[in-house]
This record gives structure tokens, C-alpha cells and sequence, in this order.
């Protein structure tokens, strides 16, 4: 066990000490603690004795020691001291300066067992050990999600060099189609395309005499297969078929009128015949070659109807899935829509139903308490607090009473069992299941206790009570009677007061600086006995996730009424500390 022993003394006076083994520890802290200056600096010091540390913190008068193994170090020691420090500040407040000696012993030194015990074998209780451990599950989970999205961005860019390398394909396709396309059309002839074709061509006649008269070009026609036909040439033998159809080609070329004389050469009719055949050939090559062009022009279309389109940011965000979030994000705006007509009633039909078969209660009223309280819980239930089959007498007037507590860092251990058992045979806890009991989560308590109230009771008053108070039950029910079917009801003992800026001190607020420069509180309700109406205490248990807390919960309740429709009521009979005779509470 690396922590031995442990005590809570002012100046040397000692008001709470445990050890866990039998050494002589106590005789030498108190020879320790009458050499710690008696200034009112804070100071943090450790004494070295044979195998063993004594660690002291000095802080506002009040000093904390505790005796530890050289293997401890230093770091848990001061943070085992630290955490003393806070719970013995929070749990007695300014009683501290006036206690006798071993005042506190008999309640506190159960705490420092259950302390040094965490301390010394969980090892959670090293906080740079914890951080570290979860900084690097953090770090391991980042890496993770770095590495998903490495391996869609590899995706995406493996389907983008695809899309470019179809791109530049189909560019170089149409390049080619182009070239072969000039080819074709400067082969031998003039080939244009509109919505139809030309064809041109020329009539060569050698030079001859005819028997009669001279061959001339007015006496040549031209046939296409077509139909068309021309009789009548220009001067030079060239002629013209305009929009003519695909498939057309020349099929006859033959002389009219004219015969030819005996003394024509032989070369001469040779070379017409051939010139016939020629043009022939010509033609039948220029209707192939059409059909061609007219195939190309398909299959260029097609591929161009192909290409793929470059991505588009919904492309992208398709791939990575965002649609799908995008899609949910709007569905959660319409159920929270819903939600917002409906008045965010969370077990709005188990509450209209338990409402419709009993009577709507008067109040609910939770008594904070801890695992080291048990002997108070006992004393309440010997004087102000009902028991047994008085509690339900008192029920059905319409009022509940509960121990408010939570369950322990280490759920399911010796604290847990031990508040189970009492439940069972006192039945008067509320226990918060998702509330981890502990001093620094004070302020958070209040959102789980207002929440878990209105949902398990439908009461016009919601009384929050700390466990150092004595309560006049029938004034306070007295009190709320006169009060029932009042809407925003906030009702306490109000105060203000100036922010505690100074670090280390009792009531430090680590937030000071929220609070304007005057550094002072609004007004709030005294912690010891807060009162909220039904729609209050639903607000809380609607947005408790949202609700902001701070460093004690009278502030932290104070600054959740501002931003609603609250109406503050201040009442001097809820001033616990007061002298007033028909108040209805008193210190404990």
C-alpha cells in the first residue's frame, strides 16, 4: 500500500486522522506539524523518516499530511492530499476555524480510509497516468479514422485517373476520326456534308472528227443512278449534282446526235471508253466512301455521348458517404421540430398515465446525502423525517420524501452494496444511476436529481435539501400549499455576493471571469433549500444535457433561471441560518 496514514489538522490541532498500519506515524506528523510555519502562506513540503515520505499541504490555515512509501513519489501523495483538501472544505465550510479537536474523526476518517485505499491500488488515481492513457486511445482512434479516409481518398483518386485516362482516349479517337476523315475527302474529289450531297465531275471528248458534225459537250449526258441526269455541259466538260442522297454514284455517261467519222483514230475512242470506266470507278468509290463518313459520324456521336462528365461536389460527397449523413441531419430537424411542438415532454404517456391514477402530488422533496452519512441519515429519521408506514401516511397527503445519492466511482463495490441494502429496508433513497457520487460533481447532481424526480413523480413543487439541515415538515408543506398551482415558481432564501477570483481558496470559482468585471453573483437561492415549480423542473429535465454548471449549485440553478420566465420569490422562513422564529428549516 503506498499511503500509510493520513490527517486533517488546523495549525496542531488535529481534527481527523486515519492509519492503516500500526507504526508510530501520528506521534511523528505531530512533531511535523509544529514545525510547519504558522503564516498564513501556502506551502507544499515533504519530510523523509527511515523508508517512509510525510507529504504536507498547507492551504488557508488548514493543513492536510499524509505518510507514504519512498516508492509512492510525489505525485499521487500531493494529489491524495489535494483531494482530502477539497472534501474536508466542501463537507464542513467554515466550521473548520472554530472545530475541537477530533471533531470531524469519527465521520472524516472514514473518508480517508476509502481515499487511501483508491490512492494507493487503483491505478486510475494517477492523473498524468489516466490522461496519458486516454490521450493515447484518442491517438489510436484518430489514426484509425486517418487511416479510413486515406483509403477512400486513394479510391477517389484511382477512379479519377480512370475518368482521365477514358478522356484522353476518347480525345485521341476523335483526333484520328478527324484525320481520316480529311483523308477521305480530299481523295480524288470535292465531298461536303450538309443535309445532303454533291458530286462533281468532268467529261474529257478527244479531239476528232465526227462523220456529219463535230462532238460537242451539249450532245453528253450524264446519268446517276439516282435519276438525275444532266444533257447540256459547261464549256470546259465539268458538271454538278446538287443535294443529291447517300448511295448516289454515277452509273452512264454517253454522246447524243453525233455520229463519229471513219477517219476517227482508234487511241482516241480507247482513251474515251477508259475515261468512261474511270469515272465509273470514281463514282462507285465516292458512294463507298459516303458510307463510310456516315458510319464514322455514328460511332464518334456515340463515344462523345459516352464521356464521362467530370465530378461534381455531390458526386464526391456521394462516395464518402455524406448523403446519407446529410439525410439524417434533416430527419433530426424534423423530429426535434415535432419535438418542440410537443413541448419536449420526455415519458410524457407513462406520466399521463401514473397521473390519471393517483391524485398529482404536492411535492418531492430530496435530501442530499453521501456514503459516509449514514449517521446522519439515521438522526433525520429519529426527528423530522417519517419512517415505515408513516412515510406513506405522508405520501398520501400527496408528499415524497428520498435520500438523494448516486453510485460510487467503482460501480458495484462495498458503497454501492451498503446503500442497496439500506434502500431495501428503509425504502426512502433515490438513487441516480448515471450520477457518480463524488464532491467535485456536486453541482452536476442537481440536473440528474430534478430530472429523475419529474420523471418518476408529477408534483407541483420540486424541494432540493442538504444534508445539514433540519426541516419544519408541516410549515414547509404549510409553506407550499400556499403556493400550489403557481407557474414558474423559483422560491428560496435569495442572496448575491462577490466571486471568490483567487485560486486555492474555499469558495474559488474557476469561471470568475463570466461574471462581469464587478466579479459579483446574481441574485440565487441559498444552496441549503431551493424550491422549484413543475414547469422549472421540467425545463431541467428537458435540456439538462445543455444546461451549463459551475463550481457550487445554488449558481448553477441561479443562472439556469435567468434565461427562462422565472419568477423569483425570496422568503425569509428558508433562511436556514437565520434567527426568525417560523422559519421552517435550521442548521443541523
Amino acid at each position: 500500500m503506498a499511503i500509510l496514514y493520513a490527517l486533517v489538522a488546523r495549525g496542531t490541532v488535529v481534527l481527523a486522522e486515519f492509519t492503516a498500519t500500526s507504526t508510530n506515524a501520528s506521534t511523528i506528523a505531530k512533531q511535523i506539524l509544529e514545525k510547519v510555519p504558522g503564516n498564513n502562506n501556502d506551502s507544499n513540503v515533504s519530510y523523509s523518516q527511515d523508508r517512509y515520505v510525510f507529504h504536507v499541504k498547507r492551504t488557508d490555515g488548514l493543513t492536510v499530511l499524509c505518510m507514504a512509501e519512498e516508492t509512492a513519489g510525489r505525485t499521487i501523495p500531493f494529489a491524495f492530499l489535494e483531494d482530502i483538501h477539497q472534501r474536508f472544505v466542501r463537507t464542513y465550510g467554515r466550521a473548520v476555524h472554530t472545530a475541537q479537536a477530533y471533531a470531524m474523526n469519527e465521520e472524516f476518517s472514514r473518508v480517508l480510509s476509502q481515499q487511501i485505499e483508491y490512492y494507493s491500488n487503483d491505478p486510475n488515481a494517477d492523473r498524468i497516468n489516466r490522461i496519458k492513457g486516454e490521450m493515447s486511445q484518442v491517438r489510436d482512434v484518430m489514426i484509425e479514422n486517418i487511416d479510413k479516409v486515406l483509403d477512400r481518398g486513394e479510391r477517389l483518386e484511382l477512379l479519377v485517373d480512370k475518368t482521365a485516362t477514358m478522356q484522353g482516349n476518347t480525345f485521341r479517337f476523335r483526333k484520328q476520326a478527324r484525320r481520316f476523315r480529311s483523308t477521305v475527302w480530299w481523295r480524288n474529289c470535292k465531298l461536303t456534308s450538309e443535309d445532303s450531297y454533291t458530286i462533281t465531275g468532268r467529261v474529257r471528248i478527244p479531239a476528232s472528227t465526227a462523220i456529219g458534225h463535230a462532238a460537242k459537250f451539249s450532245n453528253i449526258k450524264v446519268v446517276l443512278n439516282g435519276g438525275q441526269n444532266i444533257t447540256f455541259l459547261r464549256p470546259d466538260g465539268y458538271f454538278t449534282f446538287h443535294k443529291v442522297t447517300a448511295g448516289t454514284h454515277l452509273i452512264e455517261v454517253y454522246a447524243l446526235g453525233f455520229f463519229f467519222s471513219p477517219n476517227t483514230s482508234k487511241p482516241s475512242l480507247i482513251m474515251a471508253f477508259f475515261s468512261c470506266l474511270a469515272w465509273l470507278y470514281v463514282a462507285g468509290r465516292l458512294w463507298q466512301d459516303a458510307q463510310h463518313r456516315v458510319a464514322l459520324n455514328t460511332v464518334l456521336q456515340k463515344n462523345l455521348e459516352l464521356r464521362p462528365k467530370a465530378l461534381t461536389v455531390d458526386d464526391k460527397l456521394m462516395v464518402l458517404g455524406c448523403k446519407d449523413l446529410e439525410r439524417r441531419i434533416v430527419e433530426t430537424e424534423m423530429e426535434l421540430a415535432q419535438a418542440k411542438s410537443q413541448g419536449y415532454l420526455k415519458n410524457q404517456k407513462s406520466l399521463s398515465s401514473s397521473s390519471s391514477g393517483n391524485k398529482k402530488m404536492l411535492a418531492v422533496i430530496g435530501v442530499y446525502t453521501g456514503f459516509g452519512s449514514h449517521l446522519k441519515r439515521n438522526k433525520f429519521r429519529g426527528s423530522w423525517m417519517p419512517r415505515d408506514d408513516a412515510l406513506k401516511k405522508l405520501e398520501e397527503r400527496g408528499v415524497v420524501i428520498r435520500f438523494v445519492i448516486g453510485r460510487s466511482a467503482n460501480r458495484g463495490d462495498s458503497l454501492d452494496r451498503k446503500i442497496d441494502q439500506e434502500n431495501l429496508a428503509t425504502k426512502d433513497f433515490l438513487i441516480l444511476e448515471n450520477h457518480e457520487e463524488a464532491q467535485e460533481e456536486l453541482p452536476k447532481k442537481v440536473k440528474f436529481f430534478y430530472s429523475a424526480a419529474v420523471q418518476n413523480w408529477d408534483a407541483e413543487f420540486y424541494v432540493k435539501v442538504d444534508d445539514n439541515v433540519d426541516l419544519d415538515l408541516e410549515g414547509l408543506i404549510g409553506l407550499l400549499e400556499s403556493r400550489r398551482g403557481q407557474d414558474g415558481a423559483y422560491i428560496g432564501c435569495m442572496k448575491s455576493g462577490d466571486v471568490v477570483t483567487q485560486e486555492g481558496s474555499q469558495w474559488y470559482e474557476p469561471e470568475w471571469w463570466k461574471f462581469g468585471d464587478d466579479k459579483s453573483y446574481f441574485r440565487h437561492a441559498t444552496g441549503s433549500l431551493v424550491i422549484l415549480s413543475k414547469n422549472l423542473a421540467q425545463y431541467i429535465n428537458i435540456n439538462s444535457g445543455l444546461l451549463k454548471t459551475y463550481a457550487f449549485d445554488d449558481t448553477t440553478i441561479g443562472s439556469w433561471m435567468i434565461g427562462v420566465q422565472a419568477t423569483y420569490i425570496d422568503d425569509n422562513r428558508l433562511c436556514c441560518s437565520s434567527t426568525r422564529q417560523e422559519k421552517v428549516c435550521s442548521m443541523a
